[in-house]
């Protein structure tokens, strides 16, 4: 199992390299493959529709908040089917 880390703090990247993680990035990056699952624990629904990009086909995004911010809409094709209805 690979465990990619996205996180806003420094130390927080720099530590999860230490534990072992495949990779650390910012809370706001694709991870550098796509993932089978991920989870979120941060209270900032922003990034979600990052966090749907992030995942392969099938992929399950968890969000372990009890509170979370609003979710900003979003494109059903790109973050739920997957489409990429237009290119980035």
């Amino acid at each position: 199992m690979e465990v990619h880390v996205l996180t806003r703090g420094t130390d927080a990247r720099k530590f999860a390299l230490e534990l072992g993680a495949k990779s650390a990035q910012g809370p706001y990056d694709l991870p550098p493959v796509k993932l089978d699952s991920s989870i979120i624990f941060a209270p900032v629904g922003d990034i979600v529709p990052k966090a749907l990009e992030g995942l392969a086909p099938g992929g399950t995004l968890a969000l372990a908040g009890i509170h979370l911010t609003d979710i900003p809409s979003l494109n059903y094709q790109d973050h739920i089917f997957m489409k990429e209805s237009h290119q980035r």
